[in-house]
This record gives C-alpha cells, structure tokens and sequence, in this order.
C-alpha cells in the first residue's frame, strides 16, 4: 500500500519546470505508470524465470552455476521472455524523454521569460567558454536521453536541464519525492539526525545536474556556502535559475570533477 501511495506524488512546480499541456502530462504519465508495471509486475516473473530456468541449464551445460554478472547474462541472453523484457524495458526508458521533449520546445521561451522575473536568491553561475565536455559524457546519449546531460547540439541553452529534470521524475515514477531530491535530502536527513553539531563551512555537489540533489543542503545548512560543479552547460544554467526560483542560494560551476579549480 505504502508504494503505491508514494507513486502518487506529482512533481511540484516551479519557475522553470517545464510539463507541457494535458496531452503532455497524459503521455508522460503512461509512461511512468508502464515503468511502473514492468518493476512492479514483470520484474519478479523474469527473475523467477532466471533461476528457475536459465541458472539450472546454465549449471548442467558448465557443471557450476554462473560465477558473475557477465555469465549470468550469457545463461540467459536467449531467454524469449527475457528478450520481451530487455526491449519493453529499452522502450520505456526511450519513451520516458520523447513524453517530454514536445512540451520543452513548446514553452521552453516562456520559461526563459519566467527566469527573468525570478527574484534572486543570491546564488551564482560560472560557465567556462573554453570548458571541453568529456568525450565519455558529450559522445553518448546517457540513459537514452537525447543529446545526454549536454543537449542536442544547437539546442536551447536550457533545454537538457529541462530535459532532464521532468525526465528523470518519470524514470523514478515518483520515488523521488515532488522535488526529486530524496538522495540530497536522505542524506541531509541523515546527518543532521545523527550528527546534530556538524556546522560545515563549504559544501560541494560533484555531478549536480539541475540541483536537485544539491537544494537540500542549502536547505539544511544556510549558513554554509553551497556548491554544485558539472560539465554541462545547460544543465547548469537550468540548476541556477532552478535554486533562484525556489529562493535558496547556491554557486553552480562548470568544471571536471577529475580537475578541479578549488
């Protein structure tokens, strides 16, 4: 009961989420919802049929069951119904972005004209106009998501912040609360829960994204300087006027996590 009751939460709104119209939300919500179906109720058959079937072939054919992921998967990369699930799963995932990219290339101007009358937060934005994206991040199509965490090129400077941000509250179905920020919160949660007197200074968010995880420790520690550092440009510029439309002060850089200039 209680999982379905957490999967009922709705992305709260802010200033620059973008949704889209009623046809819009009805795609992306059919697709949270097979996502939904293919953990919920098709998971649990594949993995019966995994140790049911392809672990005890797998065993009979080598005299020992699989010793890793990779064997593992060798026992049961033939397995029709684990095909089925493989490609559900695959189009799901593909799904879950083409729900959302219609609604950002439809309203992604207004937005720009929302940020614009954001009041500010006091945070900052630093985008480095020499910055090389890493070939491993600018080369593929993380996740599925068009153009990954850097954009389609010539795309707007905000459009995979906004991309990903609606994208990834369907990919979670909701598990990751109205702001998708139960990691940063969990962990905030954690510490201030078990460590009381802990009064840090200065603290930084490697691989921030849109700040989603980033915004709970401005929350929690508002007397600490908080810092979110990525290597996608409009993730960033999504993540900054994210934090000023919520009125919560973070500094967002675009750096490598491998180099940095701290």
């Amino acid at each position: 009961m209680s999982a379905n009751i957490l999967n009922t939460f709705q992305q709260a709104r802010h200033d620059v989420l973008v949704t889209g119209d009623c046809d819009d939300i009805a795609r992306q919500e059919f697709v949270k919802s097979l996502k939904g179906a293919i953990q919920e109720d098709m998971l649990p058959v594949i993995t019966n049929a995994y140790f049911q079937r392809a672990l005890p072939n797998y065993a009979a054919e080598h005299g020992d069951p699989p010793h890793d992921y990779k064997a593992a998967r060798k026992a049961f990369a033939e397995d029709p119904l684990f095909k089925a699930y493989l490609s559900i799963n695959r189009s799901s995932q593909e799904l879950q972005w083409f729900s959302v990219i219609d609604a950002i290339e439809d309203d992604i101007e207004a937005i720009e004209q929302n940020i614009k009358n954001i009041k500010p937060a006091g945070g900052s934005l630093h985008i480095d106009p020499d910055f090389e994206v890493p070939k491993y991040v600018s080369s593929l199509d993380i996740h599925c998501m068009p153009g990954g965490y850097v954009g389609p090129e010539g795309a707007n400077k905000l459009h995979a912040g906004a991309l990903y941000d609606r994208g990834v509250y369907l990919y979670a179905m909701g598990y990751m609360g109205p702001f998708n920020d139960d990691m940063g919160r969990s962990v905030c949660n954690y510490i201030t829960r078990n460590f009381p007197d802990f009064k840090p200074e200065r603290i930084v968010d490697l691989g921030c994204t849109v700040g989603h995880s980033t915004l709970p420790f401005a929350e929690a520690f508002a007397e600490a300087e908080v810092h979110g550092v990525d290597v996608g440009e409009a993730t960033l510029r999504y993540a900054h006027a994210r934090a000023e439309g919520m009125g919560l002060k973070a500094h967002f850089t675009q750096q490598d996590a491998a180099a940095l200039k701290y």
